[in-house]
C-alpha cells in the first residue's frame, strides 16, 4: 500500500560521451594493464560507441576495441595503435554480437 514507484530517466548522448571517455575508457585501460601501450581512441569513435547503447553495452564494445588493439601491437609489432571510426565501424558492424559466442 505505501509502494511508490519512482522513474528513472536514462542517460543522454551527451552524458554517455563524458562518461565513457573520462570514466570507461581509463577504467578499462587499468583493467587491462594497457597503460604502457600507446592506444588512442579517436574522438568520433566515442559517439558511435554510445549512440543507442546503454553504459554497460558502451564498456563493453570500448573493451573490445582496445583488446583488438592489444592483440596488434602484441602480434604486429607496432608502437602505436589509433582506432578510427571506420575500424570501429567495421568491427561492430561486420560482426553479428548477439549469435557469436566468445569474442
Amino acid at each position: 500500500d505505501r509502494l511508490e514507484i519512482i522513474t528513472f530517466r536514462e542517460y543522454t548522448n551527451e552524458e554517455k560521451l563524458v562518461i565513457s571517455t573520462q570514466y570507461l575508457y581509463p577504467k578499462v585501460i587499468e583493467d587491462y594493464s594497457l597503460a604502457t601501450m600507446d592506444i588512442k581512441l579517436e574522438e568520433e569513435v566515442y559517439p558511435f560507441l554510445c549512440d543507442g547503447h546503454s553504459i554497460r553495452e558502451t564498456e563493453r564494445r570500448i573493451r573490445k576495441l582496445l583488446r583488438q588493439a592489444a592483440v596488434e601491437i602484441t602480434l604486429n609489432g607496432k608502437e602505436k595503435v589509433v582506432v578510427t571510426l571506420q575500424k570501429a565501424q567495421q568491427t561492430f558492424n561486420n560482426s553479428s554480437e548477439s549469435n557469436k559466442i566468445g569474442f
